[in-house]
């Protein structure tokens, strides 16, 4: 068992040598051909000054890519919101559009015979026929094409306004009496 252990050490420290000769190497040519510099590091203070320097660098490069790594989370989640935001927008104001249509066609929809206001005689109309008549004019509902029906709805709204004119007079009639 000896011989094993001796076998496996023997060949890590190859193999750590190996691998420490093949960084070293390069650099141990660089400073041979800057002779002040391998001075410089071959000596205590200088060697402490270029490891202190080297670390502060090190940790102002972590603490960059820290910063960045963060900046980059932070614009993904930022799209990503502004993302859902406009889709959000979107879907209310496709909802609303719809909606609208909806409750277009609704009121365009046609309406039942019974409600419909007749072509009666002016003389024959009732004032409730008069209302109905002017509300669904005022609900949205298509305007008459045809001039028999043009001419009984301006006659109603005729009737309705010296309907109007006269309980207004009335009215006057009896505050100059008050007063």
């Amino acid at each position: 068992m000896a011989g094993v252990e001796h076998v496996r050490r023997s060949l890590l420290d190859h193999a750590t040598g190996s691998v420490a000769q093949s960084i070293v190497n390069p650099l141990r040519l660089w400073l041979a051909a800057h002779p002040l510099l391998e001075w410089r590091l071959g000596h205590p203070l200088w060697m402490l000054t270029v490891l202190v320097v080297a670390i502060a660098l090190l940790v102002g490069l972590f603490g960059i890519l820290g910063r960045l790594i963060e900046n980059i989370w932070l614009t993904l989640f930022k799209t990503l919101f502004i993302l859902l935001r406009w889709v959000a927008i979107a879907t209310f104001t496709l909802f609303k559009a719809l909606v609208g249509l909806v409750l277009r066609r609704i009121r365009r929809a046609p309406q039942p015979a019974s409600s419909l206001v007749s072509e009666a005689a002016p003389s024959t109309v009732s004032p409730d026929a008069e209302s109905s008549a002017a509300l669904q004019t005022a609900s949205g509902n298509p305007a008459p094409t045809s001039l028999p029906e043009l001419l009984t709805r301006l006659t109603l709204l005729h009737q309705q306004e010296e309907t109007l004119i006269a309980e207004i007079k009335q009215l006057l009639a009896q505050n100059s009496d008050a007063s």
